[in-house]
């Protein structure tokens, strides 16, 4: 059995204000490899929208998403000025009760665009000096950073930047 390079691939894909996950499936033929692709949406800031697992309306031009090991999917709400937390598992899909809001300048636009997991011991933040877990930049050029301890710290402010 021939094997594709797609046959194990699997994408993440925000679009628009919908969080969508594909998974590529080769089936094997006679002579040549088939792939389909099998859509589920995961969650939709849209109500009407029933097609999708879950629904959230600060799901609001979703930009960067991210995880560590044992932490839910956290996506930037760039629009909502938001990071929400997903707990997604085979048993259960759901919003987590953590809704970190990311603070701004003044000035729009910003809200976050992306978010990295910090799995070192670097970055500390806060009076506890404990290290950020997560890391989101926004469009005003600011860099904010998470941890439980501490709560949304505004790290560095570049003005212009985005």
């Amino acid at each position: 059995m021939r094997m594709s390079l797609f046959s194990s691939l699997h994408r993440v894909l925000l679009i628009g204000t919908s969080v969508v996950v594909s998974f590529a499936v080769t089936a094997p033929q006679a002579g040549a490899d088939t792939v389909a692709y099998v859509q589920t949406n995961l969650v939709s800031s849209n109500q009407a929208d029933a097609s999708a697992l879950l629904t959230d309306p600060n799901l609001i031009n979703p930009w960067g998403i991210t995880s560590s090991a044992t932490s839910p999917f956290w996506v930037s709400d760039q629009g909502a000025e938001l990071s929400t937390l997903y707990a997604v598992t085979s048993i259960t899909n759901s919003i987590n009760s953590l809704v970190v809001t990311i603070p701004a300048p003044s000035t729009p636009p910003s809200g976050p665009t992306g978010v990295v997991f910090n799995s070192t011991t670097g970055f500390a933040i806060g009076s506890t000096a404990k290290a950020a877990n997560f890391i989101f930049t926004t469009l005003a050029g600011t860099i904010v950073a998470w941890n439980s301890a501490s709560g949304a710290v505004v790290a560095a402010t570049v003005p212009g930047a985005v």
